[in-house]
């Protein structure tokens, strides 16, 4: 049995194809697998061996990408962390991870020290060296560990398998039509699923070709689009690329707008759709399921996440009857598959799998007769007022379909009359004169009393965590302190 990056990757079939750009220059998969395999030749040197973890800790770069395809060949398991965290949140981090390598730009973290020369230097000192004996592993066998948290109290590690990152790459090319002559515009962080994971592998399966930016940087992006055919990005992405002039015309042969990992509120939907002429195809998932359901650019159903991939099984519980939900009816979702984690590490947190081994979301949403999943939030999230459930993603849409609203971000607060109370905080287009009090006027003849914020707040900007999605701990946190 195939080591599993060989086992995505076919790096024979492609070999002359190009499958990285590197400024001026483009690797293709044979010189791609060259540096790989000399990667794993100083990694053994180092003394890693099948099962071992290695971490790193490192900005975003080629040499970054191939290290981390290199650990998952080499039969190590990949620990890739945020190397923007404090230093003692990393530090805690690696002592849960119990790393035997860590490769890592900053000396104070210890481990070996990565810096530009790093890979060249790799590359004269073990290119053409004897490839070391790779150790085949099973579909159960670990090869990544992604950490959920570090910041604030005891890291939480969420470990991946082999057949984990086989089966999304093989559902992800095959529901986004991937093929050898797409070429992805890469400028997703790589210590995070969505970009190490869910963008890269699909692509480099089908013998595509990957152009990375190390940052996001609008207007650079811009240039390079009409290189691409594929981009994949978060809502605050597309946000931003909206107020470069020229979009519309640099994303015409874009064929396939993919975006996740936060909400999409549907005004960013709608303009992007009037400045591109393209919609953006949500897709589902959590650093514990990898990516469970997605919309492709030819089956796209707007407003949801799509339907489930390959393999996966979905459903909708009703957490008060307990009862499994019919179709459009509301409820937490459940669902079971290949890409689901196989555990954690770090904490005595169990899996919270059901008796028939469904892994239970924590996220509310519908399915429809189509097998379309929409989604309505957290559970955690849902407000219940005099015992009506809120869903504050619904309030969040009306209210940014009001003039002069920017964005809406709806949350609950305790309430010893009604249980809870609905509140909400707007972020306003520059210049809007509208007062919190005539947006609850406004917002009130539209939908039922229940739904209308008690108080609403507006803010500058909301906090945000590395993905773009909103903080609502931090914001009411902050707004506490008004």
């Amino acid at each position: 049995m195939a080591d599993v990056v060989s086992r995505i990757i076919d790096f024979r079939a492609h070999a002359d194809r190009p499958a990285v750009i590197t400024g001026a220059d483009t690797l293709s998969y044979a010189q791609i697998e060259t540096r790989i395999d000399a990667i794993c030749a100083y990694m053994s040197a180092q003394g890693v061996m099948a099962g071992d973890r290695v971490a790193f800790a490192l900005p975003k770069s080629v040499a970054g990408l191939l290290l981390f395809l290199a650990i998952l060949r080499s039969g190590a398991v990949a620990v890739p962390i945020n190397p923007a965290q404090p230093e003692e949140a990393i530090a805690n981090i690696l002592a849960c991870a119990g790393p035997k390598l860590v490769l890592t730009s900053s000396e104070a973290l210890g481990g070996v020290t990565v810096d530009d020369m790093w890979l060249p230097g790799i590359l004269d000192a073990y290119a053409g060296a004897q490839m070391v004996d790779l150790v085949p592993l099973g579909a159960d066998d670990p090869a990544l560990i992604l950490f959920t948290s570090g910041t604030t109290g005891a890291p939480k590690g969420v470990v991946h398998s082999v057949g984990s990152l086989e089966a999304t790459a093989r559902a992800l090319a095959s529901v986004w039509e991937i093929t050898e002559a797409d070429i992805l515009l890469h400028a997703l962080p790589t210590y995070h699923a969505h970009g190490l994971i869910v963008s890269l592998l699909p692509l480099l399966s089908r013998g595509a070709e990957i152009l990375p930016h190390t940052t996001f940087e609008p207007r650079r992006i811009l240039r390079d689009l009409p290189r691409a055919t594929v981009m994949m990005g978060v809502p605050f992405h597309y946000q931003q690329l909206l107020s470069v002039p020229g979009l519309g015309a640099a994303g015409a042969g874009i064929r396939l707008f993919t975006c996740g990992s936060a909400p999409l509120p549907p005004a960013l939907a709608e303009a992007f759709r009037a400045e591109v002429g393209k919609d953006l195809a949500e897709r589902y998932g959590m650093t514990e399921t990898m990516i469970s359901t997605a919309n492709s650019a030819s089956h796209l159903r707007r407003g949801t996440v799509g339907r489930a991939l390959e393999g996966v099984e979905l459903r909708i519980r009703d957490p008060q009857t307990d009862t499994i939900c019919a179709a459009n009816q509301v409820g937490e979702l459940e669902l079971r598959g290949p890409t689901v984690f196989s555990g954690y590490i770090g904490t005595d947190v169990v899996a919270p799998l059901t008796d028939d081994g469904f892994f239970k979301t924590g996220d509310l949403g519908e399915i429809d007769e189509d097998g379309y999943l929409t989604l309505r939030g957290r559970s955690k999230d849902l407000i219940i007022y005099c015992g009506i459930n809120v869903y504050p993603g619904d309030v969040e849409a009306e209210l940014e379909a009001l003039p002069g609203v920017a964005s809406a971000c709806v949350f609950g607060v305790p309430d010893q009359m009604t249980g809870e109370a609905v509140y909400a905080a707007l972020v306003v287009d520059q210049g809007c004169a509208t007062t919190p009090a005539e947006f609850r006027l406004q917002l009130a003849r539209k939908v039922a009393s229940h739904r209308v914020p008690k108080r609403i707040f507006l803010v500058d900007a909301f906090p945000r965590n590395p993905m773009g999605k909103i903080d609502r701990r931090k914001l009411c946190a902050d707004l506490n302190k008004t």
